[in-house]
């Protein structure tokens, strides 16, 4: 006998919202200007606001990589992204193919490698926009730790587990390269 609505928990009755319906809701104005959000796996999620030094590392990484990459590839900062149907995330930096970044009737839908910068979102960063990233193809995601001055680097997406599967850790005095934007070199020293 099939359980009817009322004695099932209250978030087996909660409705997930399409990337669509969102960005409906983002175009008709719903939501207020100042307002942070991103659609994460259909859930509407407040980002958490940044530190001083949270702002400063995007900024010196923004710099750094926009130097470094060829006319194949655009930095994107804090835009959003709409990865499948039911996410719109907003991950501090991206680097997408120039197609992706040139659409024009959608947020690109992959990048090549996306940077999380997290002090007190470590672990959703790490868990939530990790196994979201990897179940969506991205080749490449490093997750700034601003507290341990350290990145972790995940390459190797398995898209069916939603994991990668190399995971690796770079610290100052380390030079930080990405495996999915020829090119591309970070000396961690020059951001901390």
């Amino acid at each position: 006998m099939e359980p009817s609505h009322e004695s099932l928990p209250y978030a087996t009755r909660l409705r997930r919202l399409t990337a669509t319906e969102y960005m409906r809701m983002v175009d008709a104005g719903v939501f207020a200007e100042r307002e942070r959000l991103e659609l994460i796996d259909g859930v509407l999620c407040r980002m958490s606001p940044q530190s001083v030094l949270h702002a400063r590392i995007i900024q010196m990484l923004s710099g750094l990589i926009f130097r470094q990459l060829s006319a194949q590839h655009v930095l994107r900062v804090q835009l959003p992204l709409q990865l499948g149907e039911f996410s719109v995330p907003e991950p501090d930096l991206a680097v997408v193919t120039r197609e992706e970044g040139a659409r024009r009737d959608s947020h690109p839908q992959n990048a090549e490698l996306l940077i999380e910068v997290a002090r007190n979102s470590l672990r959703e960063d790490r868990t939530t926009k990790g196994a979201l990233y990897a179940r969506h193809g991205v080749a490449e995601f490093w997750l700034v730790d601003v507290e341990r001055q350290r990145v972790e680097v995940y390459r190797q997406p398995d898209v069916d587990s939603a994991a990668y599967a190399e995971r690796t850790t770079a610290q100052a005095g380390d030079v930080l390269t990405a495996q999915s934007v020829p090119g591309l070199g970070i000396a961690l020293d020059s951001i901390w």
